[in-house]
């Protein structure tokens, strides 16, 4: 169940880039940094592991984080387990979202991007709606934007956190 709920989760992170309500950024690098989580977005619906972990900093420290315990994936190794199994918790190509907010900068050769989005997607052809807020850093390596950090925050049912199937820290 953590997995499914942390797969909602990183499954929209890039979705409030591609919302027709939210208005474009104005500096060019922003527009660079959403090219790249539409590349996110593409390869995650897809279920294309290799060009998902292509969009990632190559560091031990490199993070994905989702909204309760356990669900920090730290290293290239770990983020690449997470998304295998995150690709088992939803229908191939059926994401959908809407963000309300979406905001971002960079500096040199770090950028932030934050949202708030709806969404919708289906998990053995029914249809789910949740809602999302994500945020992410990233980093400039040799002249592309690739993510350093991801975090998602979204609760579903009760406040209580789930158990992880996977574990973590």
């Amino acid at each position: 169940m953590k997995s499914q709920t942390l797969f909602s989760l990183l499954l929209l992170v890039p979705g409030w880039m591609l919302s027709s309500q939210s208005q474009a950024p104005r500096d060019p690098a922003a527009v660079e940094v959403i090219s790249m989580l539409d590349k996110h977005d593409h390869a995650l619906n897809q279920h294309d592991l290799e060009a998902v972990m292509r969009l990632y900093v190559s560091s031990p420290k490199t993070v994905v984080i989702g909204t309760g315990p356990g669900e920090r994936y730290e290293g290239l190794q770990e983020i690449r387990n997470a998304y295998t199994e995150f690709f088992k918790d939803f229908d191939k190509g059926t994401l959908k979202r809407d963000c309300l907010w979406k905001d971002g900068a960079s500096i040199g050769n770090a950028a932030w991007v934050a949202g708030d989005c709806k969404m919708s997607d289906s998990f053995a052809g029914k249809r789910r709606e949740y809602e999302m807020n994500v945020s992410a850093t990233l980093e400039r390596q040799n002249g592309q934007w690739k993510f350093a950090m991801l975090h998602f925050s979204h609760l579903t049912g009760s406040a209580e956190p789930e158990t992880s199937k996977r574990g973590g820290n």
